[in-house]
């Protein structure tokens, strides 16, 4: 199985938080994970947000973005969808840095694999294949 992830999906696994258990058989099952090359910026982000606001030793935090990191075998170039994620962004008033995900999805036709309620259901809405841990 292929799949795409995203950064929230990766953090639970990576700090095996809430619900870590669906999303690590998922990644283990997977046999080759993409995701947009903005997931290195968002993954980024997230641990930054954990050492400054949640004070995470440093060490557990660069381990654990690399952990992240290393989860994806291919990033997708975010040039060669920004236009499509727009236009998904314009007519479903969604953030467009999710809707890079779900262009990645739709494209390579695969499901996503992701925390964020609002995007499966933005994903079941435009008939996007999505791996919907909450409902498995």
């Amino acid at each position: 199985m292929k799949i795409v992830i995203d950064a929230n999906a990766a953090a639970c696994y990576t700090l095996k938080s809430h619900h870590s258990k669906k999303i690590r058989e998922n990644i283990i099952s997977a046999d080759y994970i993409f995701s947009p090359d903005l997931f290195i910026a968002e993954i980024s982000n997230v641990y930054w947000q954990h050492y400054n606001f949640q004070k995470m030793p440093i060490q557990i935090c660069e381990e654990s973005l690399e952990d992240s990191i290393s989860l994806v075998n291919e990033f997708l170039n975010s040039f060669d969808m920004y236009k499509e994620a727009f236009s998904l962004a314009k007519i479903t008033s969604h953030p467009v840095y999710d809707c890079l995900y779900l262009v990645s999805s739709r494209r390579l036709d695969i499901p996503l694999l992701t925390l964020d309620k609002k995007l499966i259901n933005l994903a079941n809405q435009q008939s996007i294949k999505v791996i919907d841990i909450y409902n498995s």
